[in-house]
């Protein structure tokens, strides 16, 4: 059953859409999978399947298109809890390669979460960065160069947001590997243009 439920979420996932509205139904309709699977899928009889629904769960909350700021914080919100609940069996020993998966995924809730002040900002990008900066212990450039150079960008993005210097080394760092971001190189040069000086 809770496999049936995660092939239909996928196929809800890849169905073409109209426009947003049906998109919209469409995750909705994915969400409402991966929580029927996750009535079978129990944190104590099977963990490992327990966190993969959770994280896959985050993912479509985290990509529900929204009406506007307080229905996105909401979705974010949602998706941050999946990632957490995920994270107490993924852990960073055991299984390091979905440890670091879920903690990129957790970096973009954060990098995206809107914020009532600047202050709350402040602190979903600070937030944002460790989880990225947790990811890239696990993704070395040299074992996995493709996940290593999206969360590099990741960590780009978000330290540009703030200001920090070593934006600019990780911009670079993504830019050297953007055959693995093809649609994202120039986007990646036009925020390195902006924010290196040297």
């Amino acid at each position: 059953y809770a496999m049936t439920q995660k092939k239909l979420c996928t196929a809800y996932r890849y169905l073409p859409a109209a426009d947003s509205a049906e998109r919209a139904a469409n995750v909705r309709k994915t969400i409402e999978c991966f929580i029927a699977a996750l009535e079978i899928r129990k944190k104590d009889k099977y963990p490992v399947q327990y966190a993969m629904t959770q994280n896959n769960l985050g993912n479509a909350y985290r990509n529900l298109p929204a009406v506007g700021s307080a229905e996105r914080a909401d979705n974010l919100r949602k998706a941050i809890k999946c990632y957490n609940a995920a994270l107490k069996i993924y852990r960073k020993d055991e299984y390091p390669v979905e440890y670091a998966a879920t903690q990129n995924n957790l970096g973009a809730a954060y990098r995206n979460l809107p914020a009532g002040d600047s202050t709350e900002r402040a602190s979903n990008l600070l937030k944002a960065i460790e989880c990225y900066s947790d990811a890239l212990e696990i993704y070395r450039k040299d074992e996995y160069p493709q996940y290593y150079c999206h969360t590099a960008v990741n960590l780009g993005r978000t330290l540009a947001k703030i200001g920090n210097p070593d934006a600019c080394f990780w911009l670079k760092e993504a830019y050297s590997l953007r055959e693995f971001l093809p649609k994202q190189g120039k986007e990646i040069e036009d925020i390195m243009n902006e924010v290196c000086k040297d």
